[in-house]
């Protein structure tokens, strides 16, 4: 959908299309294209690490390369190909991006000449302080640990029994609430 659910709104959709996501993406990178500036080194130094129309043009290429490929592509259509290779083209001419050159890759990784100057070969990245806040929040709940990204029960519960496919709840399921988390068989989940 391309507008904001309320609470009241049907959730429950039906699943888009590969193409139609793949549609939905690269119209949303065309929209930012038009507003955003060229690449980091045309941003000021407050706004270092904001997205920019190279970064929406890479992300629309890398989508139209998925999208060709033999895995989405599978009667091997030449347009998708064709698609891929001039969101790409469009990029390379933008001419922001490049490789260093062999005399500064002594400076590859000297973050204090990093956070100075802009790298030709980023083409798109985020500002990150010095923290250790993704484990701090996402480890096991403990002195450290906030768990964060544990599951609950309810989420384990709502994935199938990996044997017979049906929900715990399905009395025929074969799963046991005395031995939960059983992996011989039935009840491995």
């Amino acid at each position: 959908a391309t507008r904001s659910f309320t609470v009241t709104d049907d959730l429950n959709l039906p699943r888009n299309t590969v193409e139609e996501v793949v549609r939905q993406i690269t119209a949303d990178c065309d929209e930012a294209i038009k507003v955003l500036p060229a690449s980091q080194s045309d941003l000021g130094s407050a706004d270092k690490g904001r997205a920019t129309a190279g970064a929406a043009l890479a992300l629309k290429s890398r989508v139209l390369l998925y999208a060709a490929s033999p895995l989405y592509n599978i009667n091997g259509d030449i347009r998708k190909w064709t698609a891929a290779a001039v969101a790409s083209r469009q990029l390379i001419d933008l001419n922001k991006n490049s490789l260093l050159p062999l005399t500064q890759l002594g400076n590859l990784w000297d973050f204090s000449v990093a956070a100075s100057n802009y790298s030709p070969e980023i083409i798109f990245a985020t500002n990150v302080s010095a923290t250790n806040s993704i484990e701090s929040n996402n480890a096991p709940i403990s002195y450290e640990g906030r768990g964060r990204t544990n599951p609950t029960q309810d989420l384990v519960n709502a994935f199938e029994m990996r044997v017979s496919g049906k929900p715990i709840s399905d009395n025929t399921s074969g799963y046991s609430p005395s031995d939960p988390y059983s992996t011989t068989g039935v009840s491995a989940r």
